[in-house]
């Protein structure tokens, strides 16, 4: 009953069950949680030897420079992957952790959570080659990702799912992100789960997501027009520096 999100929407409510892991018999040892909007690229054997807490930070940053924040600030960690040990004592952390600071920051359902707990506890970081959020694209480029996929281990398909219907999707930043989403759909097209559903995805929704979507929402469309607008501007700035230089 603690658990409930609150004004968070079915979605962040359940998100926050996701820290009842901590309440499964502690006799399990080490174990590892996984979000279910992931692909696994490469090699996870490593997994074997990290310790519990270990999780990666929610921004950008490879294992070779996970190194800890300046003093004072705390990272936010992404739980999407989470190497942990079931404790009774963490789980009544958590809730408790819950009961008194859901009312400042509330939006990301368990991952609040987690960051206000962690502030005082040691969490192992993990680079973010160990879940590499599909916005990471945003901060890397199309043709970073594509060079370093045999560095990814679990790719994270955060906010909408290559699955989603479009018409569930409102915002531009949605609308770019085909070539992860086809990575995904190779790995369902190779599982064969289509045959088992009654109306499976398509890969089409990639494709009209990127190409036709943006220009058939009027509120995906505003947004487009003002990010180019202000990309015009500038692009028009900078030429106007430069011609003052000269």
């Amino acid at each position: 009953a603690v658990l409930s999100a609150q004004n968070q929407g079915k979605r962040m409510e359940n998100a926050l069950q996701k820290l009842s892991i901590f309440a499964l018999p502690e006799s399990l040892g080490t174990c590892v949680y996984l979000d279910s909007d992931m692909v696994c690229l490469n090699s996870i054997r490593s997994l074997e030897a990290l310790s519990p807490i270990s999780a990666a930070y929610d921004h950008l940053q490879f294992s070779g420079d996970a190194s800890p924040l300046p003093a004072g600030q705390f990272p936010e960690y992404n739980t999407g992957v989470l190497v942990f040990a079931p404790s009774r004592k963490i789980f009544e952390e958590l809730t408790d952790t819950y009961r008194r600071r859901h009312g400042e920051r509330s939006h990301k359902g368990d991952q609040d959570v987690f960051f206000f707990w962690s502030q005082d506890k040691r969490v192992h970081p993990l680079g973010s080659e160990w879940n590499f959020s599909k916005r990471h694209q945003d901060a890397v480029g199309r043709q970073w990702v594509r060079r370093h996929l045999s560095e990814i281990k679990f790719l994270h398909f955060v906010g909408a799912k290559p699955w989603t219907s479009n018409s569930q999707i409102n915002t531009f930043r949605e609308c770019h992100y085909r070539y992860v989403e086809e990575l995904w759909w190779d790995y369902f097209e190779e599982s064969g789960l289509a045959a088992h559903l009654a109306n499976p995805p398509r890969r089409s929704t990639a494709w009209l997501r990127q190409w036709i979507l943006p220009w058939t929402k009027p509120e995906i469309l505003k947004e487009h027009c003002v990010r180019g607008a202000r990309l015009l501007q500038r692009c028009l700035s900078k030429g106007g520096r430069a011609f003052q230089q000269r």
